[in-house]
């Protein structure tokens, strides 16, 4: 979750020749949730329509640049959530972010029901590990990347539309095998979490 004032797409992002100012997008924020929002959010992003036949194919590209990107090892190639786990705080130390559980942030958390914030003003990263499970764990180390995604756009592109922050700290994580068998899903995707993201 971050907030950011628009800019021009860096590179690799092809297909759309610039942002336009907030006031003057082609969807509107208030329209979140609606099929036209979403259709509009993923054709302003990636030029293609919610429900093109290749948009799968693309968002599995894409997660493949955006990872190369932010210098993240490919999602397949990850065995270990513990040397994972190691490995982003390494990339945290060396940007300065400091990572903190969600208590230390006061009541923030529990008001705005966020998993993970990177909070830009103090270079901080708010999340809980969760070690219980092999399952809670991974899910926390996805919640620790996404937001230090956020920290490394902020220190590379900090004047990058928030919109482009949401989606390539999503498609960095997403699960590709669940699109390939599930189509669907891209719509929850670009409504659910990128929309609902860039919405608040």
């Amino acid at each position: 979750l971050m907030e950011r004032m628009p800019e021009q797409l860096p590179e690799p992002w092809q297909g759309i020749e610039e942002v336009p100012d907030a006031e003057d997008r082609d969807y509107e924020v208030n329209k979140f949730g609606s099929e036209e929002f979403t259709t509009k959010l993923s054709e302003y992003l990636i030029g293609l329509k919610i429900d093109d036949p290749q948009i799968v194919e693309r968002l599995i590209e894409d997660q493949k640049i955006i990872r190369v990107k932010y210098g993240l090892p490919s999602v397949g190639s990850i065995t270990s959530p513990t040397e994972y786990e190691r490995s982003l705080r390494v990339i945290a130390r060396d940007l300065g972010v400091e990572i903190k559980n969600t208590g230390e942030f006061g009541k923030f958390f529990d008001e705005s029901h966020a998993s993970g914030v990177y909070f830009e003003d103090q270079n901080k990263i708010g999340v809980d590990i969760n070690t219980e499970s092999r399952e809670s764990y991974i899910r926390s180390i996805n919640i620790l990347e996404h937001e230090l995604i956020h920290a490394l756009q902020n220190k590379n592109s900090p004047r990058m539309p928030i919109e482009l922050m949401e989606y390539e700290a999503y498609i960095a994580g997403g699960n590709n095998e669940a699109l390939k068998d599930d189509p669907e899903l891209v719509d929850f995707v670009f409504r659910h979490l990128i929309g609902a993201s860039v919405s608040h």
